[in-house]
C-alpha cells in the first residue's frame, strides 16, 4: 500500500506545531535568572532544583505509563523500579 503524499495544509500545520512547541519548550530558559533570584539559589543549588524536577518529572511519566500499560494490556507488564533505581545510580 502506498502512502498518500501530505498536501501543503498538512506541512502547514506540522510546521506550526514544531514551532509553538519549539517556542513554548525555549520561553523557560528566559525565566531561569528570575526563578533564581526569586527562590535565592545559588547556581549549584539552583541547577540541582532543576536536575530534581527533571527526575521528578521522568518519574510521573514512568507511572502514568506503567498504570496504562497495565489496563490496556494483560500481558505486557511495565516495570519501571529497575528502570528508576537505574536512572539514580551514577
Amino acid at each position: 500500500m502506498r502512502m498518500k503524499q501530505p498536501g501543503a495544509s498538512e506541512r502547514r500545520a506540522t510546521r506550526l506545531i514544531f514551532l509553538l512547541c519549539g517556542m513554548a519548550h525555549s520561553s523557560w530558559a528566559l525565566l531561569v535568572p528570575y526563578a533564581k533570584v526569586r527562590v535565592h539559589a545559588n547556581n549549584q543549588h539552583f541547577g540541582l532544583l532543576l536536575f530534581g524536577a527533571s527526575i521528578g518529572a521522568i518519574d510521573v511519566v514512568l507511572n502514568v505509563q506503567a498504570s496504562l500499560v497495565e489496563r490496556h494490556s494483560g500481558e505486557i507488564r511495565f516495570r519501571n523500579r529497575e528502570l528508576k533505581m537505574s536512572l539514580a545510580e551514577p
